[in-house]
C-alpha cells in the first residue's frame, strides 16, 4: 500500500510525529499545550483500515500483516 493510501484507511485522529513504531502502547498520558491526557487503553482495529477508500474494495491486508507483527507471529 502507498503512503496515501494508508493514511486514507487509517483514518487518525491524532499523528504523532517523532515516536518509534508502537511506542504508544506504554504510554500512560500525553500532554498537548497545557492539557494532560489520560491514556485509557488501546483501541480495537476496526475493518475500515481493509477496505480501499477509492473504490471500497475490501482486502485482507493490512489487518493481516498487523496482527502477525503484533502477536509477535
Amino acid at each position: 500500500l502507498d503512503t496515501q493510501n494508508v493514511i486514507k484507511r487509517f483514518r487518525a485522529n491524532l499523528v504523532i510525529a517523532g515516536a518509534e513504531p508502537f511506542e504508544e502502547d506504554n504510554w500512560s498520558h500525553l500532554i498537548i499545550g497545557n492539557t494532560r491526557f489520560t491514556v485509557a487503553g488501546q483501541c480495537g482495529r476496526c475493518q475500515m483500515i481493509g477496505i480501499d477508500q477509492d473504490t471500497g474494495t475490501r482486502t485482507k491486508e493490512p489487518l493481516i500483516t498487523l496482527s502477525a507483527c503484533r502477536s509477535g507471529k
